[in-house]
């Protein structure tokens, strides 16, 4: 996967979040920012996978997600136990938080994981299950920009698992001097983009806000 593709795919993650129509589709009965964070990506790389023609693979909690998900589930389902035929729940993780698997079950184009601690253990912890795994995109998303250096120094340390492999990192921030608990919170979310050679900039960043007691939890 390229980088204008990659790119391509973060830019559209930034604009869905300024799309109202797109967060109802996603769930319901959000009430605390992890299972927005959790149930949004999930899901807006889910239905990117789709789209792109592969398996996506991952899990929801099923009491926050819109019904109109199952329907999507439903388009491929029957194949997708043919691949792996000891699979029969939906949606399920394979092997980390989220990855899309080709057709023929031999390849990972995509693979994600996301750690919602501002820990630098955990964080390391779950980055260096993606360096280990044969896909061509990596993505973190993470809850703490400090901790990218430290990423950085994890990735030059760890022999190539694949020589086209590329890293996005994505940070989601919540803006300072906001410590309540129901209302708006507004985070800060930037993007790193880099393989190897590391010579591929920052993208760009956005803010947005979410609200934590409304029935659909995001309202612009």
């Amino acid at each position: 996967m390229d980088n204008g593709k990659i790119i391509e795919i973060y830019n559209n993650l930034l604009d869905s979040l300024d799309d109202k129509r797109y967060l109802d589709l996603i769930w319901y009965k959000c009430i605390t920012p992890n299972e927005f964070f959790d149930n949004y990506l999930k899901f807006y790389f889910f239905k990117k996978g789709m789209d792109e023609g592969y398996y996506p693979l991952t899990h929801f909690a099923h009491n926050k997600v819109n019904p109109k998900i199952l329907e999507e589930w439903i388009v491929f389902k029957d194949d997708l136990n043919e691949v792996l035929p000891h699979k029969n729940d939906w949606p399920f993780e394979f092997l980390i938080d989220l990855c899309w698997l080709s057709k023929d079950g031999h390849t990972i184009p995509l693979c994600m994981e996301l750690e919602q601690k501002p820990d630098i253990k955990e964080i390391r912890y779950d980055f260096q299950k993606l360096l280990f795994i044969n896909s061509s995109l990596k993505i973190m998303v993470i809850f703490d920009y400090f901790a990218f250096p430290s990423l950085l120094e994890l990735l030059s340390k760890t022999p190539f698992c694949n020589p086209d492999e590329t890293f996005l990192l994505i940070s989601i921030d919540k803006l300072p001097d906001q410590h309540h608990i129901i209302g708006y919170i507004d985070y800060h979310v930037r993007g790193c983009i880099f393989s190897k050679n590391r010579k591929v900039p920052d993208l760009r960043s956005v803010n947005f806000s979410i609200h934590i007691t409304s029935q659909n939890c995001v309202e612009k």
